[in-house]
């Protein structure tokens, strides 16, 4: 047994047909009647030959000597996907394990790339502050200046005005006496000497420190202002890249997530997926079929081959009841659909899947579980 192959046992039985062919034309019976029937014998077996043969390659094709293949089939949404899930889990199935490792990577990256966000946007909502702050405190500068200049040039008026009256005085003084116009000849009329004093104040320009002191803020400010532009610009070019990478990276996340396989509408199987397991030296394999309910003339095929492969077939559904025997309204009926399909000979077992709504249901149903 130990170097026992399995496939041989294919070209044996062909082998074995082509000899039982020859031997009945060889060892032909003198009885006629034996003879007749070694007859139809040979006619029956070299007509179905072929196909014979092509049956053994069928069931060399589908065979695996190595690993024990149990196809879940059934009901359309009726959980096959979902149990498949959870013994993948359950037994670290090597696809799965590389699967969640890809998923914490992801994961991960995914968290990184969100505090990145965070922090860039923290980093654009400090640097407004700042700047807010900055351009507050130039603003109350250039409000208190503007006053101070209000004022500067509210008092060059006023003076202005005054030593228009005082030439007003010095012109009348002069035409009223040449004692006066003598006096204003030499400078020596006391209005002349308060108009020089005036005067000579009011060449000091005190408005125009405070314009220079404004516009300085104001050059200030715009840079202020040019500064924050840009580097709220670059901040949101930065937040727009890492927004990009966060969207990919949460669409890998669910790609690698636990549940990618199940589906939650009818009909999400649409094709046969086989999962490999070693548990205690043993190797098998599951196969996750599509439903039989729904558009099942889509997956029909699929369902035979990949039943074809099995060596045990768990049926599942959601039902605690026998299957349906007769179809209504002349369609086929749940057991016509389960003997067509599973043709071949094959361990059937019936899993009941019982739904349950909600974890408080489940809560309530434990103990009786």
């Amino acid at each position: 047994m130990e170097n026992f192959n399995g496939r041989e046992i294919y070209s044996s039985v062909e082998n074995s047909l082509d000899d039982l062919l020859a031997t009945l034309k060889v060892d032909l019976s003198d009885n006629q009647d034996i003879k007749s029937l070694q007859e139809k014998a040979i006619d029956n077996i070299s007509k179905n030959k072929q196909d014979l043969s092509d049956l053994i390659k069928e069931l060399e094709k589908n065979s695996d000597w190595n690993t024990f293949t149990i196809a879940f089939y059934g009901e359309t949404n009726a959980g096959k996907s979902t149990t498949i899930e959870a013994l993948r889990i359950l037994l670290n199935e090597k696809t799965k394990v590389k699967q969640r490792e890809q998923y914490k990577k992801q994961a991960v990256a995914f968290e990184s790339a969100m505090q990145e966000k965070n922090r860039i946007e923290e980093e654009k909502a400090q640097v407004t502050e700042v700047f807010k702050n900055k351009e507050r405190t130039l603003q109350s500068e250039l409000t208190e200046l503007s006053k101070q200049l209000g004022n500067v040039e509210g008092k060059i008026y006023a003076e202005k005005n005054k030593l228009s009256d005082l030439n007003y005085k010095i012109l009348m003084k002069m035409v009223s006496s040449n004692k006066n116009l003598l006096a204003a000849l030499f400078k020596k009329l006391p209005e002349q000497i308060e108009y020089r004093d005036l005067a000579d104040s009011l060449k000091g320009n005190e408005d125009g420190e405070l314009i220079a002191k404004m516009d300085g803020l104001e050059e200030t400010l715009q840079s202020e202002k040019l500064r924050n532009t840009e580097r709220q610009q670059q901040l949101e070019s930065e937040l727009n890249k890492i927004t990009e990478s966060i969207v990919d990276l949460d669409e890998k996340v669910k790609q690698y997530a636990d549940g990618a396989i199940i589906g939650l509408k009818q009909d999400f199987t649409r094709d046969v997926t086989s999962y490999e397991f070693t548990v205690n030296g043993q190797n098998f394999k599951l196969l996750d079929l599509p439903g039989i309910e729904g558009k099942e003339g889509i997956v029909k095929a699929k369902i035979e081959e990949a039943v074809q492969k099995a060596h045990a077939v768990i049926y599942m559904r959601k039902a605690a009841k026998k299957p349906q025997e007769t179809g209504g309204n002349d369609e086929t009926s749940e057991l016509d659909k389960i003997k067509k399909h599973l043709s071949q000979e094959q361990e059937v077992y019936l899993l009941y899947n019982k739904p349950i709504p909600s974890p408080g249901k489940l809560a309530t149903l434990k103990n009786s579980l």
